[in-house]
C-alpha cells in the first residue's frame, strides 16, 4: 500500500519559520528521474525512541516534517529535550518522519530514497513504515520510531509512504 504525501509551498527565500512544518495533501505522480544523496542523521535520543527507553513524556509524536532553516530546526528539538545536530540551511534541508507511539519494536520507520522528479521538478522522499512480522515475538514496550536525514534543497518536496512486514 502506497500513499503519497505532498508538502507543498517551499519557495526559496519566502518560507518563514511558520513553513517549516508543511502541510500534507495527497497527490500522485511519475516516478523521480534521478537520485538525491542524503545523510541520515544519527540521533541518540532518536534512537533510545526506536528502542523504547525514552519516556513517554519526551518522545516525539507521529508528524512528518521538513526542516528548511536554522530557527525552526532548533527550536523542534529544544521542544523535546534534545540537543539539534548541526545542519548548514544555506544548501540543505532536513526531514523527518516520526510514527508515535507503537505497541513493541517490531515497527519502524526508514527514509528509504530521495529523487528529483524531472517532469515535476520536485523532490520525492520514499519512506518506508516497517510493521511487525506476524510470525516473531517481540518484547511489549512501547516504542516511538522516527527517521531524520539532510539532503540539498529543492523548490518543492513531495513524500511517498509505503507499509511493509520486517
Amino acid at each position: 500500500m502506497i500513499g503519497k504525501l505532498t508538502l507543498v509551498g517551499l519557495l526559496v527565500g519566502t518560507i518563514l519559520c511558520a513553513g517549516c512544518m508543511l502541510s500534507a495533501e495527497k497527490k500522485t505522480g511519475a516516478a523521480p528521474s534521478s537520485e538525491i544523496a542524503f545523510e541520515r542523521l544519527r540521533i541518540t535520543e532518536v534512537e533510545n525512541q526506536n528502542r523504547g527507553t525514552v519516556r513517554q513524556e519526551d518522545a516525539i509524536p507521529a508528524q512528518q516534517r521538513v526542516f528548511t532553516d536554522a530557527d525552526c530546526w532548533r527550536a523542534f528539538w529544544k521542544k523535546h529535550g534534545i540537543k539539534a545536530p548541526d545542519v548548514d540551511f544555506r544548501t540543505n534541508w532536513a526531514a523527518a518522519v516520526f510514527l508515535g507511539p507503537k505497541p513493541d519494536p517490531g515497527y519502524g520507520v526508514q527514509i528509504s530514497s530521495i529523487a528529483y522528479d524531472e517532469v515535476k521538478g520536485r523532490v520525492i522522499m520514499r519512506v518506508t513504515e516497517l510493521q511487525p512480522d506476524p510470525d516473531m515475538g517481540y518484547a511489549a514496550v512501547v516504542v516511538y520510531p522516527g527517521d531524520v536525514v539532510v539532503f540539498r534543497k529543492s523548490v518543492e518536496f513531495e513524500m511517498e509512504r509505503k507499509v511493509r512486514t520486517k
